[in-house]
């Protein structure tokens, strides 16, 4: 996503329960980047599906959510082909 075209691109990057190194390793990647964020989560509620409140979190707590032209969301072992999003209609 770091090579992706779209002019207002802003990726949230919802760190679900991590205990390894996946926030220190999602920071290295982004390397201070400000298209992209973080937003750990520490707990899921009882009443939620973690996925689901993953996604939410993301969402709630994401400081460009808000104004964003659409939301894509991806799992993690997802791929893009950079221009893929600026390529959609």
């Amino acid at each position: 996503l770091a090579s992706e075209t779209y002019p207002r691109l802003s990726v949230v990057l919802a760190l679900d329960r991590c205990t390894d190194d996946t926030a220190a390793l999602a920071r290295a990647a982004i390397a201070g980047d400000p298209r992209f964020e973080i937003v750990e989560i520490d707990a899921c509620p009882s009443d939620w599906a973690g996925k689901v409140h993953a996604v939410h979190s993301g969402v709630t707590r994401s400081r460009g959510a808000a104004g964003a032209d659409f939301l894509l969301f991806a799992d993690a072992d997802t791929v893009f082909v950079p221009g893929c999003i600026v390529a959609m209609p």
